[in-house]
């Protein structure tokens, strides 16, 4: 069994009719999400105002998406394999049903990254207070020489 064969399983691609044919919508393998860091910081800024120890509703990361709408075509194109141009020219209803399955497929993807980084900065909220509270110099115990 392959690789690719593996993440079938583990998760398994979604297929959605759009646009005349049959579009199969994959979460992001590590490389693409990699190559599309920038796109994926881009959608992840807005999302950590909603971000709670109950995840992230659907409808935020749709809201996110559509904040950015060059990045969400990027990594539609990514976890999908159609062109951008191809996805652009999608009705609106035909794309937001295609946005649907995307963000069903990618809100595990979505939190898990906004986890990774409020633990990121709890860690160093707690260096940084652990680093306030250390006590001062010894410079000032020594008298200064004259």
């Amino acid at each position: 069994m392959s690789d690719a064969d593996d993440a079938d399983i583990l998760l398994p691609p979604r297929q959605v009719a759009v646009g005349g044919r049959t579009v199969t919508v994959r979460e992001l393998t590590f490389a693409q999400a990699l190559d599309l860091h920038a796109a994926v910081q881009a959608v992840l800024a807005p999302l950590h105002a909603h971000y709670t120890d109950d995840g992230i509703d659907s409808d935020n990361v749709t809201a996110a998406l559509a904040q950015h709408p060059a990045q969400a075509l990027a990594l539609l194109a990514a976890s999908t394999g159609e062109p951008p141009d191809w996805l652009a020219a999608l009705g609106p209803a035909e794309g937001y049903l295609l946005l649907v399955h995307f963000v069903a497929a990618h809100v595990g993807f979505f939190v898990t990254r906004l986890e990774l980084q409020r633990q990121v900065e709890l860690s160093r909220a707690k260096r940084l207070a652990s680093l306030s509270a250390s006590p001062a110099s010894s410079a000032t115990a020594t008298p200064p020489m004259h």
